[in-house]
């Protein structure tokens, strides 16, 4: 299988103002491990004249096999994340066709503006987010470690302990659980008022190094996280305590009661990405899709899914300049929406981020069933609402 990746850690190349180019040189140079869901994103876009770089493209994803890394491929040494790994700068983006503006914030300290954090690394910027089922947006703001609660009432801040959470999922009873994968390894519970309700380790059983935890959800039978982008492990039950065994699922559940479903992707090809739903208790496939793109799929940046049991794909498309030194002419960001039938049924050309803030998770599908994607320019960040 052409290696796929549902890519998390999301940095950008620096780019000068104005239209922004690099070579394949310069991204190769830094670029790192791009994991996802089933293996390891390809580099760069093969040349037209040579038709015979791609391996086969297989017919499903129904043996649920996850395909080993692609011999050969290129990696960078670790940094501080061995997922770290760098998007592209931009040359021309596509406007979002009906999104709506619903938060925008200036980068800085003060209560209503996002943190954000340039120098030597990765640009770093809010790691995550999520959208409560009372409309409020509650924006990971880890760089200047707190919650910020934008609401009807005007922004409202949580103070965090440290600055290595990465991701949050909100409970049914207003608080919150937090991701520390890379720090003390643990998930950190705050109730609704942001107290501090005791952290819960990581490792253990499914998780043998918490620096491989990918994401972090909640459902209504308590706190999963996601290791190497493969497979959920449960970390707490629905009263907030560690369960006496860890439950583990094959993918990402989408879909609620009889609609639940677990969801693989991976990048089946250069401009091709699939999509295939496996029942809850495992099987094969019952539904599998392959969605095509006209330009290169540089990543996948995210597998969501909706209470009835639509599939949302998020991708990054990229096209380079077929002549040395192959600058990068174009850069959209697509989210394709999968019904449980597997039938293609919307795509939605997302706002495009300007700015190189690294980030966990952009995309995301809130309480009310609209996607949500945070984006990030040189002078702050815009989430945007997508009805589905």
């Amino acid at each position: 299988m052409e290696s796929g990746a549902n890519e998390i850690r999301d940095p950008r190349a620096q780019g000068p103002q104005g239209p922004r180019r690099a070579s394949r040189a310069t991204l190769v140079a830094a670029l790192g491990l791009g994991i996802g869901i089933t293996a390891t994103v390809a580099l760069s876009r093969p040349s037209p004249a040579a038709p015979g770089r791609d391996r086969p493209v297989p017919s499903d994803l129904s043996s649920r096999t996850l395909a080993p890394k692609a011999a050969g491929e290129a990696h960078r040494p670790a940094a501080s994340d061995p997922t770290r790994r760098p998007r592209p700068p931009i040359a021309r983006t596509r406007a979002p066709t009906r999104g709506a503006r619903i938060l925008q914030a200036g980068w800085g300290t003060a209560p209503g503006e996002l943190g954000h954090r340039r120098g030597e690394g990765s640009p770093e910027g809010p790691m995550s987010f999520i959208v409560d089922g009372e409309g409020s947006a509650l924006v990971l703001d880890q760089v200047n470690a707190r919650i910020q609660i934008f609401g009807p009432d005007g922004p409202v801040v949580r103070p965090l302990p440290r600055e290595t959470f990465e991701d949050v999922a909100a409970r049914g009873d207003g608080g919150v659980v937090l991701l520390d994968r890379l720090g003390d390894g643990v998930l950190l519970a705050m109730d609704a008022d942001g107290r501090d309700q005791g952290a819960t380790a990581l490792a253990g059983d499914g998780v043998d190094d918490p620096g491989a935890v990918t994401g972090l959800f909640q459902r209504s039978d308590g706190a999963w996280v996601e290791v190497g982008h493969r497979g959920l492990v449960q970390i707490l039950d629905a009263d907030g305590r560690a369960p006496e065994t860890r439950r583990k699922i094959d993918g990402r559940v989408v879909g609620e009661g009889a609609l639940e479903a677990v969801a693989l992707a991976a990048r089946s090809g250069p401009t091709s990405a699939e999509i295939a739903l496996h029942p809850p208790s495992g099987g094969p496939a019952t539904a599998t899709r392959e969605l095509s793109f006209d330009l290169p799929i540089w990543q996948i940046t995210a597998l969501e899914g909706t209470a009835d049991g639509r599939v949302v794909l998020g991708v990054d498309l990229v096209l380079e300049d077929d002549a040395p030194p192959h600058d990068l002419l174009e850069h959209r960001e697509t989210a394709v929406i999968v019904g449980a039938d597997g039938g293609e049924l919307d795509r939605i050309d997302l706002e495009t981020s300007e700015a190189p803030e690294e980030s966990l998770r952009r995309l995301r599908v809130g309480a009310d069933g609209s996607l949500y994607h945070l984006a990030f320019a040189d002078d702050g960040a815009t989430l945007w609402r997508y009805p589905l």
